[in-house]
């Protein structure tokens, strides 16, 4: 396993042919924005059939980075990874799978490869494993399994999931409505910086579902998520404002917030906009 090492190093070990060298020289150009070293690196690192470079290299041409976008080179090279028993490669290629890009359309091939890799705890197998058990792809509809492989991520440490695991008690999907646990897997979120989690923070304390009421954490939690561009949460700090909920009325405000809105794709807000105009 190679050492956490400077580049300098990592270079000279990767010219002696050292696959795993060549592996993390394609991850440190990758952090820094250099895709056209990393996926250089990932190229040389598949020529010694190191598994970790081939799936780096199908990430690559699925996502075009370094390289012209090719989901059939992506597919291949994840393949690769695949019979060279690379389980991250599993998930990749069962998604490619899902959505017949690259190879053809499979759901149930599409789910033996992700519950295949879910099944040695890859958490992001199992988060799109979820996926396919509430939308009944490639396995029958099962909402409480989709539950269960929620928790299961979480366990595994995965914190976005909580946004899931809030909607799903919030909803009642696989389990009752509880608005008390919904509140608490939101909070969890917002507070593990899950922005989805921001908005629906904010909409609790402000019916108050499953917390006691409170307007001065909502007007937190809606100031947090328009910072993170949440357009809804944008229309509701203008109706905050044109209401005088918790701050003094301010117009000038809420007409701020409504076209911020509006221009972030909220279009109810333009009937407030132009309501607010007329006066």
């Amino acid at each position: 396993m190679v050492e956490i090492l400077d580049k300098e190093t990592l270079l000279e070990r990767a010219k002696l042919n050292d696959a795993e060298a060549m592996h993390e020289l394609s991850k440190r150009f990758q952090e820094e924005q250099n895709f056209d070293e990393a996926f250089l690196w990932a190229l040389k690192g598949s020529y010694k059939f190191y598994p970790k470079s081939e799936r780096k290299l199908g990430f690559f041409y699925e996502k075009g980075l370094g390289c012209e976008s090719d989901y059939y080179k992506a597919a291949y090279y994840y393949q690769l990874a695949v019979d060279h028993g690379d389980i991250p490669a599993m998930s990749n290629l069962g998604h490619l799978y899902l959505d017949g890009r690259g190879v053809p359309k499979d759901e149930k091939k599409a789910f033996e490869l992700i519950s295949k890799a879910a099944s040695y705890n890859n958490v992001i197998a199992i988060r799109l494993l979820a996926q396919l058990y509430l939308k009944g792809q490639g396995i029958a509809q099962d909402e409480k399994m989709y539950l269960s492989l929620l928790h299961k991520a979480l366990e595994l440490g995965d914190t976005s999931v909580l946004y899931y695991l809030g909607s799903a008690y919030y909803k009642g999907i696989g389990t009752d409505s509880n608005l008390e646990k919904a509140f608490r897997y939101y909070l969890m979120g917002a507070n593990e910086n899950e922005a989805r989690c921001f908005f629906e923070v904010a909409c609790m304390f402000s019916k108050g579902e499953g917390i006691q009421k409170d307007y001065s954490k909502a007007l937190y939690w809606y100031q947090l998520a328009a910072q993170h561009c949440d357009a809804r949460a944008m229309f509701f700090l203008g109706l905050y404002y044109e209401k005088g909920i918790y701050v003094s009325v301010d117009l000038d405000k809420a007409l701020y917030w409504y076209q911020k809105a509006f221009e972030s794709g909220f279009l109810k807000a333009q009937e407030k906009l132009l309501e607010l105009k007329r006066h």
